[in-house]
């Protein structure tokens, strides 16, 4: 039987014009290649990185700021993630991921999204070193940087648009410092200051994607002192509204006896985004301006205040 139905195929085909045998032949072979199933798209993959790991300008704060290693985990210098995507056309929320703590020791912290999500363009946002679960603005647009015990947050942020193809699948997304830090220093003070109060001025209280920064805001810290005399302390805090926008209020305490002991005058600033500060008071007693030189770092050097006046 088979051989019968052998030499059958062998007449059709024999029959047939080399043209068409050719074009059978060409779809045996091909059929024999056809998968089964087709492979899945490529997932989107975004690795998110800190692009500022040190301030500008810490180098020249001569270990003031310390200058760490550009090679750390990701998680040392940003300890939490909150990430989202939205639609770039329709504005649609796709994807959330509320405040997380950040594990492991690579460098950069990888988010390999769901296969399901089709080809098209994306903003991506993400907000690094924040405490709450997600940012203020219900699109994650804006987010509190002072109030709200958010004044110690050396909060990140990046927002990207990603084009999602067949052939571009794989990203880089880069977190930026929100803030800039502010260093005060004070020295030779009499023994019995141990406490002292700090009024900042017209800076910005919000910070948005993009670095776009809105509302004015003032700050005031408290700090009691347990080595008086030589005292150094940080706030983290955003940038001034305008060029010497801003003032910083210094009064020194002696707390026991609940009296004010000194009061230095005030110095004009501009805090800048991810550029530290400092402003270093030297007491000296029985000179003007109560018996202090105020000292500002400016483009790496030291230079001294007169009458709210930097040489």
């Amino acid at each position: 039987m088979t051989r019968n139905i052998r030499h059958s195929l062998e007449s059709m085909l024999g029959a047939l014009p080399k043209g068409a045998l050719a074009m059978v032949m060409a779809c045996a072979v091909l059929a024999s290649c056809i998968r089964e199933e087709l492979p899945p798209c490529p997932p989107m993959h975004v690795d998110i990185v800190v692009k500022d790991k040190n301030y500008f300008n810490a180098a020249a704060t001569e270990g003031l700021e310390p200058v760490r290693p550009e090679n750390l985990p990701f998680k040392d210098y940003v300890g939490t993630l909150y990430y989202r995507l939205d639609n770039a056309e329709t504005g649609e929320l796709v994807i959330e991921q509320t405040n997380f703590e950040v594990s492991g020791d690579g460098t950069a912290y990888g988010v390999t999204f769901p296969e399901s999500l089709p080809f098209g363009r994306y903003i991506l946002t993400v907000w690094g070193n924040m405490h709450s679960e997600r940012p203020l603005a219900e699109d994650a647009t804006y987010t509190e940087v002072t109030e709200n015990n958010a004044a110690e947050n050396d909060i990140y942020v990046t927002v990207d648009t990603l084009d999602y193809t067949m052939t571009a699948a794989n990203f880089t997304a880069e977190l930026e410092r929100t803030k800039g830090k502010l260093i005060v220093m004070a020295e030779n003070l009499p023994a019995h200051v141990d406490f002292s109060t700090k009024d900042i001025d017209n800076i910005y209280r919000y910070v948005g994607r993009g670095l776009r920064y809105a509302g004015v805001t003032e700050f005031h810290t408290d700090t009691e002192w347990p080595e008086p005399q030589n005292m150094t302390t940080d706030m983290l805090l955003c940038p001034s509204t305008g060029h010497e926008e801003t003032t910083l209020d210094v009064k020194f305490f002696d707390a026991a006896a609940q009296t004010k002991a000194a009061e230095p005058e005030d110095v004009k600033l501009t805090m800048s985004r991810n550029v530290v500060t400092v402003v270093r008071f030297v007491y000296q007693e029985g000179t003007p301006g109560d018996g202090f030189a105020i000292y500002v770092l400016v483009n790496d050097n030291w230079e001294q205040i007169h009458s709210m006046e930097i040489d």
